[in-house]
């Protein structure tokens, strides 16, 4: 297997899986954790959500440990609310799709720089 083809296959792949954890991110953690905030009568983090771009402002303190966030003040998404509201699966799919994202960077850079 050619460099060409394995970098094609992992790119593919990535797509797959980070399409497919948007997919079910959005109905279910990302809709969770609004009735959560809105529940405790805070406004939802993101009034404008222009393709479901909440669903990774979410993925990050979803899978993340809460001490990457400990140090920051100006946040768009507080990390105490969204921790409250999750589960195990929450915490799979959104790793998934960090995971998937970063390696679509990664490959992008790649092809970048290797013009591939």
């Amino acid at each position: 297997m050619s460099l060409l083809a394995l970098y094609e296959l992992v790119f593919v792949f990535a797509i797959i899986i980070g399409t497919i954890m948007w997919i079910l991110s959005v109905p279910t953690t990302m809709r969770k954790i609004d009735k959560s905030i809105v529940a405790k009568g805070k406004p939802r983090p993101c009034q404008w959500d222009p393709m479901f771009i909440r669903a990774l402002l979410y993925a990050w303190p979803v899978a993340l440990p809460a001490k990457f966030f400990k140090d920051l003040d100006d946040r768009i998404v507080n990390t105490a609310d969204v921790k409250e509201a999750i589960n195990a699966f929450d915490r799979i799919v959104s790793s998934l799709l960090l995971i998937a994202s970063f390696t679509l960077v990664i490959c992008l850079l790649i092809d970048w720089v290797f013009n591939f």
